[in-house]
């Protein structure tokens, strides 16, 4: 499942609306939905405030960060907040409603690869244990990339993500070609250690010269 729906009601007052209130509600609904346990994909997140009589807040962002703050303390769904790339708020008021309420959606933005193939997984675990080099880990992830197409997008959508890569390396913009490969491919890069960045993309750098990576 990519999206999430959550419902917050009975919403009166500032008490009703902290993480520490919420945080029941959200993980139970959460574990309904199958909910296991939290990952490192990027996501939209959307809130449709119904507010009543009686509301627990008057500015929109005072109704996001306690919403958001639950989720992350579910240990549910991300695992850090810095995840989220997508925020939209809206908000309508019902004069015929008693108290207020969220409606949450929870939603992987697009375009992130779903596994980690056995073949990387392999050459992570060797590289670990110092039989090869994370440079060798990046290099072989670069050279097959064309066939690492996330199941939500076409090939020629995964060509032009690629050809961003492409132009970042060109441009040795070592900070966000990590973050295209975090971005993109969030399981895989659970397994190259952050202090190994530089040899990772030291292999990538290796796969381009080679003409592995191609525009």
């Amino acid at each position: 499942m990519d999206a999430y729906d959550l419902v917050l009601n009975g919403l009166k007052s500032a008490t009703d609306l902290t993480a520490t209130q919420l945080v029941a509600s959200v993980t139970e609904q959460l574990q309904r939905q199958e909910r296991r346990g939290s990952n490192r994909y990027r996501y939209a997140v959307e809130l449709a405030i119904v507010e009543g009589c009686t509301r627990p807040a008057a500015d929109l962002d005072n109704y996001a960060k306690p919403v958001i703050d639950s989720v992350t303390r579910s240990r549910l769904m991300w695992r850090d907040d810095s995840q989220i790339d997508e925020l939209v708020i809206r908000r309508q008021r019902d004069g015929n409603s008693a108290d207020s309420s969220v409606k949450v959606t929870l939603k992987r933005v697009g375009g992130q690869h779903r596994g980690v193939p056995s073949h990387f997984r392999a050459r992570c675990i060797e590289a670990s244990r110092g039989v090869i080099s994370y440079l060798d880990v990046g290099h072989h992830l670069a050279t097959c990339l064309s066939s690492e197409i996330p199941d939500d997008l076409e090939e020629g959508e995964w060509t032009q993500r690629v050809d961003r890569l492409v132009n970042m390396l060109d441009a040795d913009d070592k900070n966000n070609a990590w973050n295209w490969f975090r971005d993109h491919l969030p399981r895989f890069m659970e397994l190259v250690p952050a202090r190994r960045k530089c040899q990772f993309l030291e292999g990538v750098y290796k796969a381009r010269e080679e003409g592995h990576i191609v525009e």
